[in-house]
């Protein structure tokens, strides 16, 4: 599978990146990480995650620990 990052999809990641440097220096690497990681390991799991909003797209929830500090 190919994983292709739309404009939007990675400003997002930007945005996360930015605010957690900003406002949690000491998250911001172990956050990365796993959201790399999990987004990476679409290649040998397709469908992992719900169906996206868009046809052909796929959603992966991240629990709630991992995201608690994030911004939204």
């Amino acid at each position: 599978m190919r994983i292709r990052w739309t404009p939007a999809a990675a400003a997002d990641l930007q945005g996360i990146s930015d605010y957690l440097k900003e406002h949690h220096p000491h998250d911001r690497q172990p956050t990365m990480r796993k959201l790399c990681e999990t987004i990476r390991s679409l290649r040998q799991a397709p469908y992992l995650g719900r169906p996206g909003a868009e046809e052909g797209t796929r959603e992966i929830l991240f629990p709630p620990a991992l995201c608690r500090r994030l911004p939204g």
